[in-house]
């Protein structure tokens, strides 16, 4: 018999691993360690980015912590240890004249 495909459980490594890849000034590049946690490769990363960031210097910092706060709500849903540490990195896209709110996450981000 085979069993079923079991769902990624997020662990207390998985909350340390994205608390210890966010910068001090609140974004995340992206990395392997990321992309593992997230279920998806660079490429896919890339070729989603929205165009409207093309222009900016950090637009792949943007990106990725657009995904990460995306993530980290969908996940987490009503908790509020994680409030901090959305609030710097909403402020940090802020910086970079990117409004968040506006921003579509695509449907590939495996918030199971």
């Amino acid at each position: 018999a085979v069993s079923p495909p079991s769902k990624k459980i997020v662990d207390n490594d998985d909350k340390s691993t994205i608390l210890k890849c966010q910068s001090s000034e609140g974004f995340w590049e992206v990395n392997e360690t990321l992309l593992k946690l997230l279920q998806v490769d660079q490429d896919t990363l890339t070729k989603t980015c929205p165009s409207e960031l093309a222009q900016k210097m950090q637009k792949d910092a943007i990106w990725m912590t657009a995904i990460m706060i995306h993530w980290i709500e969908q996940k987490f849903k009503g908790s509020t240890a994680w409030k901090i540490v959305l609030k710097k990195a909403k402020d940090w896209i802020a910086a970079q004249g990117v409004d968040y709110s506006k921003m579509k996450i695509p449907e590939f981000i495996n918030t199971n």
